[in-house]
């Protein structure tokens, strides 16, 4: 009995392209894995703390808070915030949320990101989690420490149309927090001045993103599609 290897034995063509397709999946994953950067909300179900601060302009007065945190192992793109936070005054929104590089273990004046300025869907004054999208989605470099700094975005001298308070959760834990006031002789915000501890200023909130992929997902992507080019030149088996 004469038996054909060749219907036996897979062609090299389809060799190449299985092999191709898997390589791509398995960088695809690595691409597109989503995950939490950086949190403070604590255990599912979210139980809020009573302790509360407010972000607050009025007429020139108004103060700014940040909070430092570290990225872990891996870089990311950072896609969203989420706050704990709820609004007193039925005024224009006044809220300005972002990301700030480390000076030295101070909030630095690059801003990486600027979040939502003056969002509009917080409605209430009861606490609630709201998120907000990043609008430059920065890369976030691993073991990396950085601040997330919330503030009043106008800076409205002429009258209180932009007159708010927002009320925001603090975390049942603590860390390294920095707080500023605007000062009215300048016109501008006064230096950094970090805060103790054990002091509850830094807001619940959660860091979303993106894995930034290593380049030896990309080099695998790279060469799934170097085989799929290969096995598109092989000539077709009769």
């Amino acid at each position: 009995m004469n038996v054909d290897l060749n219907t036996l034995w897979p062609s090299k063509t389809r060799i190449l392209r299985t092999g191709a397709a898997l390589l791509v999946w398995l960088a695809a994953r690595q691409v597109v894995q989503a995950d939490t950067i950086y949190d403070t909300f604590g255990p599912d179900p979210y139980v809020p703390n009573i302790r509360l601060y407010g972000i607050s302009w009025s007429l020139g007065s108004g103060a700014s808070y940040a909070t430092r945190f570290v990225v872990g192992g891996q870089d990311y793109l950072l896609n969203s915030v989420t706050l704990d936070i709820g609004r007193i005054y039925e005024n224009s929104p006044n809220l300005g949320i972002a990301i700030l590089a480390d000076n030295n273990g101070t909030p630095g004046e690059t801003v990486l990101d600027w979040i939502a300025p003056n969002p509009t869907g917080i409605l209430t004054q009861e606490r609630q989690p709201h998120t907000f999208s990043s609008s430059l989605n920065p890369i976030l470099l691993a073991n990396t420490p950085y601040w997330l700094s919330v503030q009043p975005a106008i800076l409205n001298h002429a009258n209180d149309a932009n007159n708010v308070e927002y009320l925001i959760s603090t975390p049942w834990v603590t860390g390294l927090n920095a707080i500023r006031i605007f000062d009215r002789a300048t016109g501008d915000w006064g230096a950094w001045q970090l805060s103790p501890e054990t002091l509850p200023l830094p807001p619940v909130y959660r860091l979303d993103g993106t894995v930034v992929p290593e380049p030896g997902v990309l080099a695998l992507a790279g060469l799934g599609l170097v085989l799929f080019a290969l096995a598109r030149r092989l000539p077709r088996q009769p």
